[in-house]
């Protein structure tokens, strides 16, 4: 689950049916679960913020949300092990990479860029076509962001519009301990049926519980992966 706008995706089309993901969240998860794994210590999070207040704009929702772990790295922070696991979980999601590995510069940081197209297929399914960068200076910061390109979808997945979203994990001045920050802009169109007042609050409410088991997965995988 190391590619964010996947997670973002699957909460958001959780939030449209209520809290109830029309996927098998369990099976979607395992992707990342490895039986041989050391534990980790449990990483501690923060709360989801909205650090740009939900809007509609027309009948768009629009909201950019950020949520911080603190997270203890179990093989002493080791970040050309992350970038090696962030690739294979962007491989593995199930989706086809379009174009790439692509050398560049991401946020002044040496990147492959990656032009990836998800098709997710569940009750609702969504096709995702989007530009991912795994970013990393191999010694004190990862990125893995990003962008969507093009969102199709069937049932609730149809109201998908934008999801952009990165992982960021960084060193702090405590060997071992290290800050993860998930942070991502989600449009989501309003169904013809819903009152817009009710649409905002829902979405608004829900969301943010959504993005939470998302975010406390990918903490404990990254934490047991680095």
């Amino acid at each position: 689950m190391f590619d964010s706008v996947l997670g973002f995706a699957l909460s958001a089309v959780a939030a449209l049916n209520g809290g109830a993901s029309p996927f098998n969240l369990n099976d979607i998860l395992a992707l990342v679960q490895n039986s041989d794994r050391p534990e980790a210590a449990a990483p501690v999070c923060g709360a989801v913020d909205w650090v740009k207040p939900p809007v509609m704009n027309g009948d768009i929702f629009e909201g950019a949300i950020q949520t911080q772990c603190s997270i203890q790295s179990t093989f002493g922070g080791d970040f050309d092990r992350l970038q090696n696991y962030a690739l294979k979980q962007l491989l593995e999601q199930g989706g086809k990479i379009d174009r790439g590995p692509i050398a560049e510069t991401f946020e002044d940081l040496p990147s492959n860029l990656y032009d990836i197209t998800i098709d997710r297929q569940g009750k609702d399914r969504f096709i995702i076509r989007e530009e991912a960068h795994i970013a990393t200076d191999r010694q004190t910061k990862l990125i893995s962001a990003a962008n969507s390109k093009s969102i199709g979808g069937t049932g609730n997945a149809k109201y998908l519009k934008k999801i952009d979203a990165r992982i960021e994990v960084l060193n702090t001045d405590k060997v071992g301990t290290h800050t993860l920050i998930m942070s991502g802009v989600t449009h989501i169109e309003r169904p013809w049926y819903a009152p817009e007042g009710m649409f905002m609050s829902e979405i608004k409410e829900r969301l943010p519980k959504e993005i939470v088991k998302i975010r406390d997965k990918v903490a404990q995988e990254v934490s047991v992966n680095f």
